[in-house]
């Protein structure tokens, strides 16, 4: 579990085996647990977290941030350059057709 603030838990069976303070958006933190090595890998940006997570050096979990990066996902995005050009000659299009009727009209 990771906090707002760089405070970092690791539980394992619902019990805290490690603990960290970090504001590094890159890490990888080690510790043993139940008789493994494990080791957890986490990458933040902007636009997504990625958290993966070994146990004896065999990788076990490969997003552990699927739900917070899905609302990432749900957020809007960037419109494609050709949408953009396609919605902008219609809008053209329109407003001559309609000042050539004004136009007309007068």
């Amino acid at each position: 579990m990771c906090g707002y603030f760089g405070n970092e838990r690791y539980f394992v069976d619902g019990a805290l085996v490690h603990k960290n303070f970090s504001l590094s958006p890159r890490c990888s933190r080690e510790f043993a647990a139940r008789g493994h090595q494990l080791r957890v890998e986490i990458a933040i940006n902007f636009t997504q977290a990625k958290a993966r997570a070994f146990v004896d050096d065999v990788l076990v979990a490969d997003d552990l941030f699927s739900e917070f990066n899905s609302k990432l996902t749900g957020m809007p995005k960037k419109r494609p350059f050709l949408l953009s050009v396609a919605v902008w000659f219609i809008l053209a299009l329109v407003f001559f057709t309609v000042f050539k009727a004004f136009n007309a009209a007068t």
